[in-house]
């Protein structure tokens, strides 16, 4: 299985790389074009690798007006309703399958830059999330486990993630806090109170973006200010609903943040 690639000129190889994991009942392919213009935004910067999912399934019902003929299509995970589940994990099996899917796809990219970044929408955003707090709390506890595929990521861009991290081992099968709906936020990352219990919360720079109309937006605030460490992240909103941003006045600043955020914790 090769990674979706969005360059293939040699000036492209030694960029900073960014791994995409697309939402559900969709692929690499259609991924890769519906980030057409994020893309064009972040060509002179970063090098964007897709991967598919571990699950061929259905055509997502959103995306059959415009991709239906792009087969075949993926999913990340057995039961998307899972989301809505007390204490999400997932089996063991389905964690090795997405772990090695990533590092093969990984290895498989002809680019030889540094891996900076991890992207995901919807599903996709919630395994990204997911992802990075597993590495978190695997470095804080410094015995040596290594990082879920090998690589110490510098930041995230997380669009309409859907609900609380999944636990990607025992070191996180206590993710569920109490919600504090309540919670006042804004757009960079200052909370009032930012209610773990104790639990482990997210320090790596993040970057949120969600419509105004999404039915996941109350979800993804609720992951922002129960799992994220306050200052240490950005939430974009747009008009629009549970879908990726596409107007230019949307994807300049998002682009600007993400080279910004890059720069900050790289020599990029």
């Amino acid at each position: 299985m090769r990674a979706r690639q969005t360059e293939t000129s040699i000036g492209d190889l030694d960029k900073p790389r960014i791994l995409c994991l697309h939402g559900a009942g969709a692929s690499a392919e259609v991924f890769s074009l519906q980030m057409s213009g994020l893309k064009l935004d972040l060509r002179a910067s970063f090098r964007l690798v897709f991967v598919n999912g571990i699950l061929q399934s259905e055509v997502h019902p959103d995306l059959k007006p415009v991709y239906a003929g792009l087969g075949p299509t993926y999913t990340w995970m057995h039961a998307w309703a899972d989301q809505n589940a007390s204490s999400p994990h997932l089996d063991q099996p389905t964690i090795d399958r997405i772990r090695q899917q990533l590092v093969t796809a990984m290895k498989a990219d002809e680019g030889w830059g540094e891996w900076m970044g991890l992207l995901g929408f919807s599903q996709g955003a919630w395994l990204a999330f997911s992802i990075l707090l597993e590495d978190q709390r695997r470095r804080d506890r410094k015995d040596g486990l290594p990082a879920f595929v090998e690589v110490c990521w510098k930041f995230g861009v997380i669009f309409a993630c859907p609900g609380e991290p999944l636990a990607l081992s025992d070191l996180n099968s206590h993710y569920q806090v109490p919600r504090c709906p309540n919670d006042e936020t804004s757009e960079h990352g200052e909370s009032g109170r930012n209610r773990t219990g104790g639990r482990p919360i997210l320090t790596m720079p993040t970057i949120h973006v969600c419509g105004l109309e999404d039915e996941l937006l109350e979800s993804h605030r609720s992951v922002v200010n129960q799992w994220c460490a306050p200052a240490s992240w950005i939430m974009m909103q747009f008009d629009g609903g549970h879908r990726l941003p596409y107007r230019p006045a949307d994807l300049h600043p998002l682009a600007a943040d993400i080279i910004r955020v890059a720069t900050a914790n790289s020599n990029l």
